[in-house]
C-alpha cells in the first residue's frame, strides 16, 4: 500500500511540475525577447528573414532609382525585422532545448505510460503538439516497445482533434527509442504483421523506419543508407516499381514516408561528405533490380539537385555524362535540357540526340507540355516534321488531347501514332470522352 501510495504521489508530482511548465513555457512563446536574449543572440550573427548569411550590399542598380534618405530607412527597417527574427527563433531553441532536458530528466520507464495518459487527454494546439513530440522521444527512449505499441493501438481510431493525431508521433517514438536501441526497434518493426498491399500498414511501418533513420543519420551514416536502402527496395511492393508511373504518388502515405527516408540520407551524405560524397554514394549503388534502379535513381535526383544549387552548368553537364547510364530521371534531364537550349524545340531536340539507354519519351514531353499551352500551331508544326516512332508517343498523346475537342478526327490521326498500345488506348478513349 505505501509503494502504491508513493508512486501516486510521484506520479502527482510529475503531472503538477508538467503542467506548470507548459504554462510557464507556453506563456513566452509569443513574447519579446528580453535583454538577455538580445545578448546571447549576438554570438549568432546577422541573419536574413531565410536564415542565411547577410550580404551588407544590396546590387547597384537596386540602390541607384531609390533616394538616398529612403534607402536608409528601408535598409534600417529590414535590419530591425531580421534581428528581431533572429532574437525570436533563438529563444524558441532555447525553450526547445529547456523543454527536452525537463523531460529527459522526468520521464522514467516507470512513469512514461501514466504521463502519457495524462496528456493524451490534453487539448491540442500548435505549442502542445511541439511539447508532446518531444515529450514521446522521451518516452521512446525509456519504453520504446510499450508506447509505440500503444500508439498502433489508438492513432487508428484517433479522432482529428485527438492528441494521438499529431503528425509525426509514430516517427517520433522510433527516434528515441533508436537513439537507445536500435537493434531492438529494427526488430520490432520487422515483427509486424506483413500486409504489403495493405496501404494502411505500409504507411505505418515506413513512418517508423523513418523514424529509425532520423536517429541513424545522426548517429551512424553507414548504418542509415544501409538501413534505407533495405526499406525502401526489399518492402517497397514490386508492383510500385511496375507501375505506369515512374514517379512518387504523394497521394499515398507510405510512399511519401519511403521518399522522405531516402530524401533524409541524401541531406546527411551532403552535409557529412560533400557533393563528391553524394556522387560516390550514388555511383556506389547497384540498379539490378527495379527496386534498387529506383532507389538510385531517386538518389541521383537529390544529388543533382545539391548540384545544381552550386551550378546548373555543372549538373547539366553530369546529366548528358550519364543520361545514358539508365538512372537519371526524365524530371533531372528536362532540368539540363533548358541549360543546353533556350527554346522548346532546342530542349526536346536535345534531349532526342542524348545517347543510350534514356527515357527520352518521358523526358521530351516536359518542354513540350508547356509548349503546345504557350504556340498549338508551331507545336504542331514541329511534330509533323519529325520521324515519329516510339520515342515521340507521349509528345503525340499531349497533341492528341489538345487537339481533340476542336478537331477530333486529326487526333484520332494523331494518336493512332503512338507505338504503345496501352498508351494509344488511353489517349483514343480521352479523345471520344471530349465529344
Amino acid at each position: 500500500m505505501t509503494g502504491n501510495k508513493l508512486i501516486i504521489l510521484n506520479f502527482t508530482w510529475a503531472a503538477l511540475a508538467l503542467s506548470s511548465y507548459i504554462i510557464s513555457t507556453g506563456s513566452r512563446d509569443d513574447a519579446v525577447p528580453t535583454g538577455e536574449d538580445r545578448e546571447e543572440t549576438k554570438v549568432v550573427g546577422r541573419v536574413t528573414i531565410l536564415g542565411s548569411q547577410r550580404d551588407p550590399e544590396r546590387p547597384k542598380g537596386e540602390l541607384e532609382s531609390i533616394p538616398p534618405d529612403e534607402v536608409a530607412v528601408e535598409s534600417q527597417a529590414l535590419s530591425d525585422v531580421e534581428t528581431a527574427i533572429a532574437l525570436q527563433e533563438a529563444a524558441q531553441a532555447r525553450r526547445e532545448q529547456q523543454r527536452a532536458d525537463y523531460f529527459a530528466s522526468t520521464v522514467t520507464s516507470q512513469n512514461a505510460l501514466s504521463m502519457l495518459e495524462e496528456f493524451t487527454k490534453t487539448p491540442r494546439d500548435v505549442t502542445t503538439d511541439r511539447m508532446f513530440l518531444q515529450f514521446l522521444e522521451s518516452c521512446g527512449k525509456v519504453a520504446g516497445q510499450e508506447v509505440i505499441s500503444l500508439a498502433l493501438e489508438s492513432i487508428p481510431n484517433a479522432g482529428e482533434n485527438s492528441r494521438w493525431g499529431t503528425p509525426g508521433s509514430l516517427e517520433t517514438i522510433m527516434t528515441g527509442w533508436a537513439s537507445e536501441s536500435p537493434a531492438a526497434a529494427m526488430e520490432f518493426i520487422d515483427s509486424l504483421e506483413d500486409e504489403s498491399r495493405n496501404p494502411e500498414i505500409l504507411e505505418y511501418r515506413s513512418a517508423m523506419q523513418v523514424g529509425i533513420l532520423q536517429e541513424l543519420r545522426r548517429s551512424d551514416l553507414d548504418a542509415a543508407i544501409a538501413y534505407s536502402q533495405q526499406f525502401y527496395v526489399d518492402t517497397l511492393p514490386s508492383w510500385r516499381a511496375e507501375s505506369f508511373s515512374r514517379t512518387i504518388d504523394y497521394s499515398n502515405g507510405y510512399r511519401r514516408n519511403y521518399l522522405q527516408g531516402l530524401e533524409s540520407v541524401a541531406a546527411a551524405v551532403e552535409v557529412q561528405r560533400g557533393l563528391a560524397g553524394l556522387q560516390s554514394w550514388v555511383f556506389g549503388l547497384e540498379a539490378e533490380t527495379p527496386g534498387q534502379l529506383d532507389y538510385k535513381r531517386t538518389a541521383a535526383s537529390n544529388m543533382l539537385a545539391t548540384m545544381r544549387e552550386e551550378s546548373p552548368e555543372q549538373a547539366a553537364s553530369w546529366v548528358a555524362a550519364h543520361a545514358g547510364d539508365g538512372f537519371v530521371s526524365g524530371f533531372d534531364i528536362v532540368a539540363a535540357s533548358r541549360v543546353f537550349a533556350d527554346t522548346p524545340e532546342g530542349q526536346i531536340e536535345w534531349i532526342a540526340a542524348l545517347p543510350g539507354d534514356v527515357d527520352r519519351k518521358n523526358a521530351m514531353y516536359g518542354p513540350y507540355y508547356g509548349w503546345i499551352r504557350e504556340d498549338f500551331d508551331a507545336a504542331g508544326a514541329w511534330l509533323a516534321r519529325q520521324p515519329l516512332g516510339a520515342m515521340y508517343d507521349m509528345v503525340i498523346a499531349r497533341y492528341a488531347n489538345e487537339s481533340a475537342t476542336d478537331d477530333p478526327e486529326a487526333a484520332r490521326l494523331w494518336a493512332n501514332e503512338i507505338k504503345e498500345d496501352r498508351l494509344r488506348r488511353i489517349i483514343l478513349k480521352d479523345i471520344e470522352e471530349a465529344q
